[in-house]
């Protein structure tokens, strides 16, 4: 019987020192950060933090919309009418000329001169001395709807040059801008023809009396070139010239044309057929070659006697 309490004595025992045994070998606890919480008592307690660092979010920075181009609406522009007498007028090429096979253009030279003009005047009351007609390049067909649809005009006054571009695609121009390094076309020539005033059958007594002018000579249906260049350049260098050239009608009637610039103003144009003279004012619209142009009416002119 003692024998039986001293093993269950030595047996207690054993649990006892492997119960302390455990308890001074604590398992590690995960890694954590510790910070101080309040309890129901006001006392700090320990709170458990994790430590795994939030990764940042790249958020794309926004790009702006381009601000649009302010613009004119065509109908909005103010109803002003160029002056021929002052004013002298020229285009660029037709793109048609150099590729025949181009769609067709829907901004016409003299449209265009008229509403970059009438664009020009909400920005300026003085007078207008050049308008230049600017299309964009096409170097191959087929053209741009740009080059068919859109030009740049550039007016000189007195006070300088101001540019409009005119967009039929859109029906506006934009808001006119100074353009102190536009560029007037180049002459090819500044030869000056000897002065004269040749005479011209059956010719209204405005025609009879017409002051002389230094004179390119003769020309029919575009021949010799040398006349029609000589004239072009006096145009572009604003030098007063006059040009006479026999031509026919479509259905081949003969039709005089008596072609004069002072130097200054629109082209003037004597159209002379079947016993009748038409005197118009126009633009000149450049060729693709230096010797040819082509005369653009401005109106459909009056009747003289």
């Amino acid at each position: 019987m003692h024998s039986d309490r001293s093993l269950i004595t030595l047996t207690l025992a054993g649990l006892l020192l492997t119960v302390v045994g455990c308890g001074t070998n604590p398992q590690p606890t995960p890694a954590s950060s510790v910070s101080p919480g309040p309890t129901d008592s006001g006392a700090a307690s320990p709170r458990l933090t994790p430590t795994a660092t939030a990764r940042a979010t790249a958020t794309a920075t926004p790009t702006p919309s381009p601000t649009p181009e302010p613009t004119i609406a065509v109908e909005a522009l103010p109803v002003v009418t160029l002056d021929p007498r002052v004013t002298t007028a020229v285009c660029d090429p037709y793109p048609g000329q150099a590729f025949p096979e181009s769609q067709d253009v829907t901004l016409a030279c003299v449209d265009g001169l008229e509403y970059g003009y009438r664009a020009i005047r909400t920005v300026t009351s003085d007078p207008i001395h050049r308008l230049y007609l600017q299309r964009p390049p096409c170097p191959t067909a087929p053209c741009s709807d740009e080059a068919l649809n859109a030009a740049t005009i550039t007016g000189w006054s007195d006070g300088g040059a101001w540019s409009v571009v005119v967009d039929l695609r859109i029906s506006a121009t934009s808001v006119p801008l100074p353009a102190p390094g536009a560029e007037w076309p180049i002459a090819a020539s500044s030869r000056v023809p000897a002065t004269k005033r040749p005479s011209v059958a059956d010719a209204p007594a405005e025609l009879l009396k017409r002051a002389a002018l230094p004179f390119c000579g003769h020309a029919e249906v575009g021949a010799p070139e040398s006349v029609r260049a000589c004239f072009r350049n006096a145009v572009l260098q604003g030098r007063p010239a006059e040009m006479i050239e026999q031509d026919y009608g479509t259905e081949g009637d003969p039709v005089l044309l008596v072609i004069r610039t002072t130097g200054a103003g629109a082209v003037v144009q004597y159209l002379g057929t079947a016993g009748t003279w038409r005197r118009q004012f126009g633009a000149m619209t450049l060729g693709i070659i230096a010797s040819a142009w082509s005369f653009e009416p401005l109106s459909d002119g009056r009747l003289i006697n």
